[in-house]
């Protein structure tokens, strides 16, 4: 499937700085996986714009420009890292600000479009660890439930070419969940 770049820039034409799958976490067309993206700029400010897909492959025609708030509160998105998967509960994302080393987790994660350009998003919000990996380099994080164990869990890829696996567990809405590291495997 191809997107074409120009169907996912916002409104004063900057490129997403990264964009994650958000399956059907509008409720329509669920066969055809929606896109969240982190997007803005300096001068405008950086925000999460959800692109609900038309009902064909690669059809991104509409965005919808997200009201919510890092999960710290800020409007920084742009220090913050996306990822998802889609759980037997729903759509759920992990958030990593890479300099802070805070990593939440939203679960539950649904689209309230507004029908005017805006929304927001629905969720349920863990924090799962303070300082995870602060002196750690990590290209991509990937989301899977690793473990079935019903919670998602992180892949870490490194510049190194190394993987790691980190299995959450404990999540509650009082305080931070428990992390256990696997062991490195290397990337062929």
């Amino acid at each position: 499937m191809s997107v074409f770049s120009d169907q996912l820039v916002d409104d004063n034409g900057n490129a997403p700085l990264q964009v994650a799958n958000a399956y059907g976490a509008d409720g329509v067309n669920p066969e055809y996986p929606d896109l969240i993206s982190v997007t803005g700029d300096a001068v405008n400010g950086h925000r999460l714009v959800y692109h609900p897909s038309f009902p064909m492959p690669g059809g991104y025609l509409f965005r919808v420009a997200l009201a919510d708030a890092t999960p710290t509160g800020g409007t920084d998105w742009q220090n913050w890292t996306i990822a998802s998967t889609e759980t037997a509960t729903g759509v759920a994302m992990y958030l990593r600000n890479a300099a802070t080393g805070d990593l939440f987790l939203w679960t539950g994660v649904t689209l309230v479009d507004n029908g005017d350009g805006t929304g927001s998003l629905t969720r349920t919000q863990y924090h799962v660890a303070s300082n995870w990996n602060t002196a750690t380099t990590i290209t991509t994080i990937s989301v899977a439930d690793v473990n079935a164990d019903g919670v998602p869990d992180l892949w870490a890829v490194r510049p190194d070419g190394t993987v790691r696996a980190y299995l959450v567990s404990g999540l509650s809405a009082g305080g931070p969940a428990t992390v256990r590291a696997t062991r490195v495997q290397h990337l062929l």
